[in-house]
């Protein structure tokens, strides 16, 4: 299973936006990086066969990081609605599912963080985040389920286990009063 390299793209401000948007061709493309576990977009230097072509779905996910970091959580959710209609991938649910948090819609922030979770990656932050929302929403079990997934996994450094571990152990508290 040979893949060809890759340069990354790194979109984080809207001039870069733009100068990407200049420089868009045919041959970027979405790739599986086996060793991060993730999707990544990048140009092909040696041409083999991609996993999927970006097009417009790259447009509207780079627009959507844009107004995601602005904070134009409404804006964003529209963007990564066209993207998860075309190319329904992780990334894209957890920054809607972040974008509509910042809102207050847990309900739907739990949909989306459902649909991460759903991929199996197994990553801390995949279940803080959805583990977050349930505590928003009154579900303490739930929660504190999340939470306890959230710490038994190692991809996260001391400094995040120590947030994590006082969040769980304050939810534990939460859920106490709650039942009192």
């Amino acid at each position: 299973d040979t893949q060809a390299e890759f340069d990354e793209v790194n979109i984080n401000t809207t001039a870069d936006y733009d100068q990407t948007l200049a420089v868009l061709a045919d041959d970027l493309r979405l790739y599986y990086d086996n060793q991060s576990n993730t999707w990544k977009y990048g140009y092909q230097q040696e041409p083999e066969e991609p996993l999927g072509t970006i097009n417009l779905t790259q447009e509207h996910y780079i627009q959507g990081k844009i107004y995601y970091e602005k904070g134009q959580y409404q804006e964003a959710i529209a963007e990564l609605d066209q993207v998860i209609s075309h190319n329904p991938y992780k990334t894209a649910f957890e920054m809607r599912g972040q974008s509509k948090y910042n809102l207050g819609d847990y309900e739907g922030a739990l949909a989306d963080f459902n649909e991460v979770v759903a991929f199996g990656y197994n990553l801390a932050q995949d279940y803080f985040e959805r583990g977050y929302t349930k505590e928003r929403l009154g579900d303490y079990d739930g929660a504190i389920a999340d939470y306890q997934k959230a710490l038994k996994y190692n991809d996260i450094n001391s400094d995040m286990y120590q947030i994590y571990e006082s969040i769980y152990n304050n939810a534990i508290e939460k859920a106490q009063t709650a039942k009192e």
